[in-house]
């Protein structure tokens, strides 16, 4: 099912990410690095500029709800444990970008 989707309110769940992304940042700084080579069309992206490019790429392909919530459980799973879901969120990425 196709949905369409506010940028406001995407951008502010995305924001709860974002706000766990930082506080892992601070901890390790090849986070920022990883994250961005997730996926070639973010590369090197600020947090911000990532939560932009996130929202922008779900409105832009109007993916289905469920597809929008992996794509937030694997970068919540990222952050906890970045080894485990780096292939996952890379994949995800290259298969919505395509």
């Amino acid at each position: 099912m196709k949905i369409k989707i506010n940028k406001d309110a995407l951008e502010n769940e995305i924001k709860i990410i974002v706000e766990k992304i930082n506080a892992v940042q601070e901890k390790n700084s090849n986070l920022k690095n990883a994250i961005g080579n997730a996926s070639d069309s973010f590369e090197g992206a600020s947090a911000d500029v990532f939560v932009g490019n996130i929202a922008n790429m779900i409105i832009r392909t109007q993916v289905d709800i469920e597809t929008v919530k992996l794509m937030c459980d694997l970068l919540l799973g990222y952050c906890d444990s970045m080894i485990e879901a780096d292939n996952q969120l890379k994949q995800h990425f290259e298969m919505m970008v395509n």
